[in-house]
């Protein structure tokens, strides 16, 4: 019951709305069923399930199940209908309510192969270091930039290039940047980005690593 012309589906693709949330918001999540290709398969009728993570830390590899003081689920499963072909949306799945590093898992109920995460940081920006050495004013608006839409950028690539999603070495090495900016963005001692051409060089491979060859 999850075939079409377009193939089997392979993957749940969702997207969050808003984009950057914030504490307490209410999240809207659209999913939508797609095959090796990237392609909607409109008949898709199973259900899936749905789980909120949350690491301790911009570094820990670790994603254990979040507290309910942390994040809370609307409902912890969809089937989808036929009325779906193959995407819906869901109004108010999400609301985090505390700041920290989360991720929405989707599961197919009888194919745990079909999956999916959406990456969400609930930031408190005040706590953004106003001074950091090696970076001028300008220079560190930029890096602030950038670590505030990261995980944005990471959930857009891995929609739209079916290559990108759950490849290990491309996490490892996003996962390594991540971490690299937010020691800076909070100045943090033995930080690795110590001046602003050290991170030029750093998002140039980032970019030639992680987002090449989608």
């Amino acid at each position: 019951n999850n075939n079409s012309s377009y193939g089997t589906v392979r993957r749940i693709v969702a997207t969050i709305d808003p984009a950057l949330p914030k504490k307490n918001n209410d999240i809207d999540v659209t999913l939508s069923a797609r095959d090796s290709s990237n392609r909607q398969v409109s008949n898709y009728s199973n259900r899936v399930n749905f789980v909120m993570e949350k690491k301790s830390s911009a570094w820990s590899r670790s994603w254990p199940i979040a507290s309910s003081s942390d994040c809370t689920l609307d409902e912890t499963s969809y089937t989808f209908s036929s009325n779906d072909n193959g995407d819906v949306e869901l109004n108010d799945l999400i609301k985090c309510k505390k700041d920290g590093f989360f991720r929405l898992k989707i599961t197919d109920n009888t194919n745990s192969s079909v999956k999916w995460y959406v990456y969400i940081t609930i930031l408190t920006t005040s706590k953004f270091d106003s001074k950091v050495t090696g970076y001028s004013t300008s220079q560190l608006k930029t890096i602030k930039s950038v670590y505030t839409n990261f995980m944005n950028t990471i959930n857009s690539y891995e929609n739209t290039s079916a290559r990108l999603y759950n490849h290990s070495t491309r996490e490892t090495r996003w996962t390594e940047f991540y971490q690299k900016l937010y020691d800076v963005v909070y100045d943090r001692s033995g930080k690795d980005l110590t001046s602003y051409s050290r991170y030029q060089d750093a998002i140039r491979d980032f970019n030639n690593v992680v987002l090449s060859r989608r």
